[in-house]
């Protein structure tokens, strides 16, 4: 058996081409399983996490709750979890002290709340006292205060120790304040933070709670990104993202299975004679089935002790990499962790173990059980018996007549070869239509606004001093003020049917009446219209467009061009308004549920001042290039005039809508470079393992005087003929799989059904790169081997 096992490294070392290739291979399969599986699994973990950071762990929120209240909910039967935060004191700050906030607040909670709510300690320890605090990355760094670890610091005429730093977190989430975590104190006013056993129930179980305990708690809100995040019926999100990553998965399984696969053709190509002629000298079947498992677990352990190193090592340069480049596209912090690592470890060693195992068994079973003599006769001589090669006795040309019987001949040793690129392929392009729709539409909202920063003002009349200092902020580039009151109507029979059936709910509703100063009106007329429209005329520009985000699609609003009946409470307005109808928006007029018209400011106020409207509002809306320094900046005017202004960072808000495609922007390019890689070495594999099965047919022809020009167009024949046979059915197959996931997911949330065209594209390159590598290996190998002396070896061992 020594001698056996000896002959097995001999042969691997004299044949150094094709045992590399093999290793390789099985390195690439091992390497890239283990990659991508850590890849997937904490693009899910690290984004799940980064949202919670940025939103919390809770469902809802009880503002001020007695104990009573908060007793009562720890043992409501929907309740998994509680956690008490004390607001203790918010500190004003000057406003040169923090680059993007204006106070501090101390919030109080212990450590099972801390632990709770998800928040990252890094480094330093829990506060055991009311002047220890802990402080997030962004008050640390933003701070003109020192606020180092065992840093003390006096706020409001009291001294605080810090004695940790935390991850960013929630608190700090479009707030004015940056939050120090300290411990309880029992005397600070409590918010109650609840998570539900049943997040899809979260709604209805926090009305029902608001219902039953009316008056001990001052206010209530719902943690509206949770709800829509995990709400798998309403967002889709969940569902969406694991079965994107399973794709993505079961693709990389397919190249895997096609690499390990070819891997063990490459080596055990043309071994059956070997095998028979040491057969004839006396070793039995057992010792050759001994010799291939040999074999086998020799490549297996080679490369699994490289190639689970070399994934390890891919993805720590890849997460830094890719956390590189989402710091530099997200406005929150999203870091790729390291989570699960040994389990997929051992899972992707298990994996490619156990996948080399079938193939290893399955050749075995299939060169070790050959009959003697007729592994020794030459195949190319049985088949001659059977069915001349060339068939001379026909008149159809010869590189015709040796396509037809190529293609007859290899027809069930391509079959698995066909199904499995077709697969593979079929995969990606599927991978790619989801990405398209993921991009399209699943986090879509309608980008309908161009302006930055908005200010809302509830006021009667209009405020002069404080306007002035509005529209003198720094870093701002553009002003557009507008004034708005509500007026109801019931001319139903003015609506368009869709947007009645499917939007509106009862027998009225009501519509925003805006004005902007007539200049800006006038631009937009003719920006509309083409013309300019006389302001004396009594008559309204209707944006007569909605997008419903739920439904994922647009909707005309009116059907008419006169609406009757307007009132302010029971006072009528209009007996009817004229309308001009477009879809083309103003800055703060959007897609909106509800209709929205644009009147001159002459007829605003004679409404106004026939109305006295209490709901009556200006908006201010600002174009900048540093929303953050502005949004600061509004705040502290705010504050000095106690104007209760509304401000909303529009541009953060819609810059942190995009970052889900960002995040799978960024990542698919791992994901492509590693299939480019697979199928790279997949290609080279699969050229090597077919032309080492069919070297002694070719050489054949070439003593037979067939040119190299005519071997080359032959074997491109060859190559077009199958590359079509996948093109095709892989298209066919993944369009048939795509609209399936259309009709019977995509469809049902207002998307239009998607047709991947870079994936055509990418499939012909792909396909015009792998027959032009065959190409080129066919060829080397041709001029390289002496094929008069390996005819000359046939001929002998016969």
């Amino acid at each position: 058996m020594n001698i056996l096992m000896t002959y097995v490294r001999k042969y691997l070392m004299m044949n150094k081409s094709s045992t590399l290739l093999s290793i390789l291979s099985l390195i690439t399969a091992s390497a890239l399983f283990f990659l991508v599986s850590c890849l997937c699994v904490n693009t899910l973990i690290s984004f799940n996490d980064s949202m919670i950071a940025a939103y919390g762990n809770y469902h809802a929120i009880y503002h001020n709750v007695s104990d009573e209240f908060a007793d009562s909910l720890s043992l409501h039967a929907k309740v998994m979890q509680e956690d008490i935060i004390e607001i203790q004191k918010k500190i004003e700050v000057d406003c040169f002290l923090t680059k993007t906030k204006s106070s501090f607040t101390i919030a109080g909670m212990d450590q099972a709340s801390f632990d709770d709510l998800k928040f990252v300690l890094l480094v330093g320890r829990f506060p055991v006292s009311e002047n220890e605090i802990l402080v997030s990355e962004a008050a640390l760094t933003d701070s003109k205060i020192s606020l180092d670890l065992h840093q003390k610091v006096m706020l409001d005429n009291q001294e605080y120790e810090v004695v940790g730093i935390i991850e960013n977190n929630f608190f700090d989430n479009d707030s004015t304040s940056y939050t120090l975590i300290s411990v309880l104190n029992g005397k600070s006013p409590k918010d109650l933070y609840v998570r539900y056993y049943n997040q899809k129930d979260s709604e209805a179980v926090s009305q029902q709670i608001v219902a039953s305990f009316s008056g001990e708690f001052e206010s209530f809100e719902m943690n509206s990104w949770y709800h829509l995040f995990h709400q798998a019926d309403e967002s889709h999100a969940v569902p969406l993202l694991i079965f994107f990553f399973a794709l993505i998965l079961l693709t990389f399984i397919a190249m895997n299975i096609l690499l390990i696969r070819n891997c063990y053709k490459n080596s055990y190509a043309n071994r059956e004679k070997h095998l028979a002629i040491l057969k004839t000298v006396g070793v039995t079947q057992l010792q050759c089935t001994t010799m291939i498992l040999y074999e086998g677990l020799l490549l297996l352990i080679i490369s699994l002790a490289i190639g689970i190193p070399l994934g390890w090592l891919l993805y720590d340069v890849l997460v830094n990499i890719l956390n590189s480049l989402i710091y530099s596209v997200s406005v929150r912090s999203l870091t790729l962790g390291h989570h699960y690592r040994e389990v997929i470890l051992l899972i992707s060693v298990i994996y490619v173990a156990l996948t080399s195992f079938y193939f290893i068994r399955k050749s075995t079973k299939k060169i070790v059980v050959q009959n003697v003599t007729t592994t020794l006769q030459s195949s190319d001589e049985v088949e001659v018996m059977d069915h001349p090669y060339l068939q001379l006795e026909k008149k159809k040309p010869i590189l015709i007549r040796l396509f037809h019987k190529n293609i007859r001949q290899n027809h069930r040793s391509y079959r698995h070869l066909i199904i499995g690129v077709t697969a593979i392929i079929t995969l990606f392009i599927l991978m790619n239509s989801l990405m398209g729709y993921l991009r399209e539409g699943v986090f879509y909202d309608v980008n309908d606004h161009n302006y930055d920063v908005e200010v809302i003002i509830h006021d009667d009349t209009y405020p002069t001093r404080l306007m002035t200092q509005l529209k003198n902020a720094e870093n701002v580039s553009a002003v557009v003020i507008s004034e708005s009151i509500r007026l109801y109507s019931s001319d139903v029979a003015a609506l368009d049917y869709d947007y009645l059936q499917n939007i509106l709910f009862n027998q009225n509703f009501y519509v925003e009446v805006i004005a902007y100063s007539d200049e800006v009106l006038q631009a937009f007329s003719h920006k509309a219209f083409g013309d300019e429209i006389s302001v004396e005329k009594p008559w309204g520009i209707l944006i007569n467009q909605m997008y419903s985000s739920s439904q994922r699609r647009f909707y005309n609003i009116f059907k008419n061009t006169v609406i009757h009946d307007l009132y302010y409470d029971d006072q009528k307005i209009f007996s009817s308004l004229n309308l001009l109808m477009t879809n083309k928006l103003i800055t703060g007029c959007g897609y909106q549920k509800q209709p929205q018209i644009l009147v001159s400011r002459q007829l605003f106020r004679e409404i106004y001042d026939q109305t006295g409207a209490v709901e009556h509002e200006y908006h201010v809306y600002f174009q900048s290039n540093d929303s953050a320094s502005l949004v600061r900046q509004l705040n502290i005017i705010n504050d000095s005039f106690g104007a209760g202004l509304e401000v909303v960072n529009v541009q953060k808000a819609f810059n942190d809508g995009k970052i889900f495609i960002s995040l799978i922007r960024i990542l698919s390019y791992g994901y492509i470079l590693s299939l480019i890689l697979m199928g790279i070495l997949a290609t080279s594999s699969i050229a090597s393992v077919n032309f080492e099965y069919r070297k002694k047919e070719f050489m054949l022809y070439r003593a037979l005087g067939l040119r190299m020009k005519d071997m080359m167009i032959l074997v491109f024949v060859e190559l077009l003929y199958y590359g079509i046979q996948i093109f095709a059915g892989s298209w066919v197959l993944s369009q048939t799989l795509n609209y399936l996931c259309y009709q019977l997911y995509f469809k049902s949330i207002g998307l239009q059904f998607f047709i991947p065209e870079n994936s055509l594209l990418g499939s012909i390159i792909f396909f015009v790169s792998a027959i032009t590598i065959f190409m080129c290996y066919i060829y080397i190998r041709m001029r390289t081997l002496r094929y008069s002396l390996i005819l000359k070896n046939e001929i002998t061992m016969m």
